[in-house]
């Protein structure tokens, strides 16, 4: 298992450190701008912007790119569930689930540990003091053995304290700020990528708008959801999926980081649901097999895309056309910035068309750095941003938009968040908060890789690494109050 995962690592950092346009950027785009494919492009890009970007953490992060991404094992609940556990723990597979609950509970003991600590101190402080007291009631009592002449009335016993010996607790320390957002328009490599970073500093101009966030303090996981990992370090693949007496698939595969923004949906019972840009269908997937909402809309723009969902769905589910009758699941085919049907939705999924970064420096295929799409890469936040802002209008009072996409760029993710949140404070009065889901996210920092210092303000990402390589994955939820 290891030495896979050593030789993967050699063989990359060879690829890295060998890597003319990485040592050279410059010269090498000049000697062989022909040359370049899509994916060699995009990772010209991301050298000049990300290297600025996550600096120390980016020669890792570039080399989990170019490596296989790991996968999760969502458990089909309309298959034979208890066989898939068993066979998915005999390969060595790990339950979600229980790993998060084993952490979050060895953190709820050490914080538990931490006050009962705190409180055998403040016991002990207080029996030191009150012996203390007492020998000093004593001794007075033995200099002063009656009242007699007034001398010291008892009653008016004081003890003097020098007070340049007192320590003003607050000396000293410092309240945590919040690390501003750095602007996307000194992240750039301006000097190759002009047209882009002008675009970009668009955004940049954003990053001040104050906002009200609110901290969540735990996440729900639910019992009925059933996902598998291996572990750290292990770089093994599950298997493809068979099928069960049912007739459908066992299980579906899906980079880890896909299961954060689902989760951070919070599903209830009778929630109406609607996954904004569907395809092709894996986050729709884990939202229906929650087994909690009573309406799941799975929209897209596209025809082929819609196809991509319905193929999905059939192969999970055995009695589909008899739930897309009843309504329970709904496809639509729609523009996701017009959608126009209001005050239905309770939650809404908003995982929007992005850079798909690793995507793009593995495959020329679908590429979006293809020469012929860079009008379509420029206008990528500003789609994004339209998606979001209507989402946001059409979610109920009291409901969560949950926005996500693939990408480690800071434009493409706090940015469209606070682009969006004051468009709607100019052109509406609806009111969102942004709820930071810092600490409960605490436990899957044992599963996933949050980066150092990243100076985010609004949602959370997933960085690539390899050891356990999920993501590039953001996520940020948005509570609408008004």
């Amino acid at each position: 298992m290891y030495s896979r995962l050593i030789i993967r690592l050699f063989e990359n950092y060879k690829h890295f450190y060998r890597s003319k346009r990485f040592k050279s950027r410059h010269s090498s785009i000049a000697l062989n701008k022909q040359k370049l494919t899509a994916k060699d492009k995009a990772l010209e890009h991301f050298d000049d912007f990300y290297g600025n970007v996550f600096k120390k953490q980016w020669p890792s992060i570039r080399l989990a790119l170019l490596s296989t991404q790991k996968y999760i094992a969502i458990i089909n609940n309309f298959s034979d569930v208890e066989r898939i556990k068993n066979e998915l723990e005999n390969l060595g597979g790990i339950n979600i689930r229980r790993l998060l609950e084993i952490q979050n509970d060895k953190t709820n003991d050490s914080a538990e540990s931490i006050k009962v600590k705190k409180q055998n101190v403040e016991k002990l402080n207080a029996k030191i003091q009150q012996f203390g007291q007492k020998k000093q009631d004593e001794e007075l009592a033995a200099f002063y053995p009656s009242n007699e002449g007034n001398l010291l009335p008892s009653n008016s016993l004081e003890i003097n304290v020098s007070e340049d010996r007192l320590i003003e607790p607050s000396l000293g320390l410092s309240a945590s700020t919040v690390t501003e957002f750095v602007p996307t328009s000194k992240l750039i490599g301006l000097e190759n990528w002009l047209p882009e970073s002008q675009h970009y500093s668009h955004y940049a101009d954003n990053q001040d708008y104050p906002f009200e966030i609110k901290q969540q303090n735990s996440i729900d996981f639910p019992s009925h959801l059933h996902a598998y990992t291996y572990e750290i370090g292990n770089v093994e693949r599950f298997p493809s999926p068979k099928k069960g007496t049912t007739g459908v698939s066992d299980y579906y595969l899906l980079n880890g980081g896909s299961l954060l923004p689902v989760l951070a949906l919070d599903l209830k019972p009778g929630d109406n649901v609607l996954d904004m840009c569907a395809s092709p269908g894996g986050k729709g997937l884990l939202c229906l097999q929650t087994l909690l909402p009573r309406t799941v809309v799975l929209n897209d723009v596209s025809e082929s895309r819609i196809n991509k969902i319905r193929n999905v769905m059939n192969e999970f589910f055995y009695n589909f056309d008899e739930r897309e009758e009843k309504g329970e699941i709904i496809l639509t085919r729609m523009d996701g910035r017009v959608f126009n049907t209001e005050n239905v939705f309770d939650k809404i999924l908003v995982d929007v068309p992005c850079t798909t970064d690793r995507h793009a420096v593995m495959e020329d295929d679908n590429n979006i750095f293809k020469s012929g799409r860079i009008k379509e890469r420029i206008k990528i936040p500003e789609l994004q941003s339209e998606l979001l802002i209507n989402a946001l209008k059409l979610v109920k009072v009291g409901g969560t938009v949950v926005y996500s996409t693939c990408s480690l760029s800071p434009t493409q993710n706090d940015g469209v968040i606070a682009l969006s949140l004051r468009r709607l404070s100019e052109q509406t009065d609806h009111q969102f908060v942004v709820i930071d889901m810092t600490k409960a996210l605490k436990s899957s920092r044992i599963l996933y890789n949050y980066g150092n210092n990243l100076g985010l303000k609004c949602g959370h990402l997933v960085i690539p690494y390899l050891p356990a390589n999920f993501g590039p994955t953001y996520f940020c939820k948005i509570l609408k109050i008004k």
